[in-house]
């Protein structure tokens, strides 16, 4: 066997492996050293092609906008300590969206 028909039996095996579990919580969450982890979620259609489309909008992939969403709201939770903090990352992002609204053509904005 070729070295792709090997790599893609390799690769078939372990897709329908990994499709058997997909509803099984995944091993190995701990955290070590840099190494980050992988959290899988379900979407609808609508609303992942809504993400698609807010992250185009934004210039950044679908993961990066959806990753920056979780982070948010991690801070938040954890800012609930620090209320001041929490109001001024708010009106930050705040600040970040209008300018992307004022600077592209977002449907919002003929609203306006």
């Amino acid at each position: 066997m070729n070295k792709d028909k090997e790599l893609d039996s390799i690769l078939a095996e372990e897709t329908k492996a990994s499709e058997l579990t997909r509803d099984e919580p995944m091993r190995g969450g701990e955290r070590r050293g840099s190494k980050s982890l992988v959290y899988s979620i379900r979407l609808h259609p609508d609303e992942a092609e809504a993400i698609a489309r807010i992250a185009d909008e934004a210039g950044i992939p679908p993961r990066g906008l959806v990753r920056g969403w979780v982070l948010q709201a991690l801070r938040a939770e954890l800012a609930k300590e620090d209320p001041v903090r929490s109001v001024v990352e708010a009106l930050s992002r705040d600040v970040d969206r209008l300018r992307r609204l004022v600077n592209t053509d977002h449907p919002a904005r003929k609203a306006v």
